[in-house]
């Protein structure tokens, strides 16, 4: 999940949990002011009927306070229970007939009803006590009022939560996009470094946290650009100094291995022989380095002009026919002397061919087969593809092959002890890249290797007329 997402949806349960709160927090609030306010009209009616009921009370008028106490207690909305108490405690009326007269210890525990308050009051007359009246109000008109406010307040309430809701995802997802924005930007800037483009610097757009990791990031590009430069210049100078000194053994040994200098023994022979073959790998990789200095250095220059595909893929088939007959592996292409010509370097296109073709021959067992195959882009261009039945390469290891000096094998795993100085690929990738065109590999372990690279058409030169442009046209609309 992206982090843009866990954002907006962290915020949006935050923000519906707060909404959630702020509501049960308002109802309790509603419920206890409807209480209160319950309380208040039953306290109310409680001391309106002391006041009304005082003289039936002193004057022990039984049927008026009777009738007083079921008045009160009739309808669904009315006291559970009311009772006159003198003051010595024993019922003088009770809304129940049954418990006049008696003493309160006797009715007491049957009294106990859920959402039933007791509210007492003393009976007074001319200042003087002369009993004390009890109401068992229900809860029910707190209850039927809170219910009533609770329906009429919840549609509103609901839409507000709604529109608060969309405004906290709004307002997160604006947020999260200004976090994420100099994220995205800081993570495709590391993978350019990756990539080996150190000149990529990052805008800093703002002075906190994200905007001091920008500034540090753009520190530790120039810092890396600069090393970058160091190596690269020292790279140059010393594979410059190694290539003369290297050339001369090279002579030497091979001067000694004709016999110019005097006889040589076949035990010398197999000594100058693999001198010279580690001076060949020296050679490879001195001129490889080079290589990479100037396409790094932006100075490798390219004579484009419009190449036959046939014309630069024979002679590297041919060339590389030796080794592939060393190996056993069948060298192959299907090229036609008639497809389109491509727009390109021909040295350069011939350099990639043949890095591509000796990379699969050395991946490819005894007995397999590379072909170099050609074809049109739908969308226009060129597409070479250099196919192996090699051993293939894992999908996960994919991603590195046109790193520097990578090496995506093990040894113990390749069909023939091979050296490679890693560079060539990458050479390869630089190549393609600077002729506007891309390079990739498709591979399954064990089903072989394909790598693929575009290159630009040649432009169709414009026909030639037949007759010149403002010569007069003849009869039915042909010139003469």
């Amino acid at each position: 999940m992206r982090l843009q997402t866990k954002a907006t949806l962290l915020a949006a349960v935050v923000g519906t949990l707060a909404v959630v709160a702020t509501d049960a927090v308002f109802l309790l609030a509603q419920r206890r002011h409807f209480t209160q306010v319950a309380q208040r009209l039953d306290r109310a009616v409680m001391q309106s009927w002391v006041r009304k009921i005082g003289p039936a009370v002193a004057g022990r008028d039984l049927d008026s306070l009777s009738r007083e106490a079921q008045f009160l207690t009739q309808g669904s909305g009315g006291a559970a229970y009311v009772y006159i108490l003198s003051p010595d405690g024993s019922f003088v009326v009770h809304s129940d007939p049954a418990f006049a007269w008696k003493a309160l210890e006797e009715w007491e525990p049957s009294r106990e009803q859920a959402g039933v308050r007791d509210m007492r009051e003393p009976v007074q007359l001319y200042g003087g006590m002369v009993g004390e009246a009890v109401i068992g109000f229900r809860s029910v008109a707190a209850e039927q009022m809170h219910r009533v406010q609770v329906r009429n307040i919840l549609p509103p309430l609901l839409y507000v939560n709604f529109t608060i809701i969309v405004l906290v995802l709004l307002a997160s997802l604006g947020v999260s996009r200004g976090i994420i924005r100099p994220v995205r930007q800081l993570a495709a800037a590391a993978r350019d470094i990756r990539e080996g483009r150190l000149d990529i610097r990052l805008a800093v757009g703002t002075s906190d946290e994200l905007g001091s990791l920008q500034g540090e990031f753009n520190s530790m590009a120039s810092r890396l650009k600069e090393l970058d430069d160091l190596k690269t210049d020292f790279l140059a100078k010393i594979t410059h100094d190694l290539r003369n000194p290297l050339g001369a053994v090279m002579g030497y040994a091979e001067v000694m291995l004709l016999g110019i200098r005097g006889p040589v023994s076949s035990e010398q022979q197999k000594c100058l022989k693999l001198m010279i073959s580690n001076a060949d790998y020296l050679s490879e990789l001195i001129n490889n380095i080079l290589d990479v200095t100037k396409l790094e250095a932006g100075r490798m220059e390219y004579a484009r002009t419009n190449c036959d595909l046939s014309g630069v893929v024979e002679p590297v088939v041919e060339l590389m026919k030796v080794k592939a007959d060393e190996y056993g592996v069948a060298l192959v292409h299907d090229v036609p002397a008639d497809f389109p010509q491509a727009e390109a370097d021909p040295q350069a296109l011939r350099r990639v061919l043949m890095n591509l073709v000796s990379n699969a021959l050395k991946f490819t067992p005894q007995g397999g087969q590379v072909r170099v195959s050609a074809s049109v882009e739908s969308g226009g261009g060129l597409r070479m593809t250099v196919h192996d039945s090699g051993i293939g390469i894992p999908r996960e290891k994919l991603p590195l092959l046109f790193s520097k000096f990578a090496q995506v094998h093990d040894r113990r795993d390749l069909p023939r002890q091979v050296r490679g100085t890693g560079l060539g690929l990458a050479i390869c990738k630089e190549i393609v890249e600077g002729h506007g065109g891309r390079i990739w590999a498709e591979s399954e372990p064990g089903r072989g290797t394909a790598f693929q690279f575009t290159i630009a058409t040649a432009p169709k030169e414009a026909a030639t007329p037949l007759l010149p442009p403002d010569q007069p046209l003849g009869r039915g609309g042909a010139r003469p």
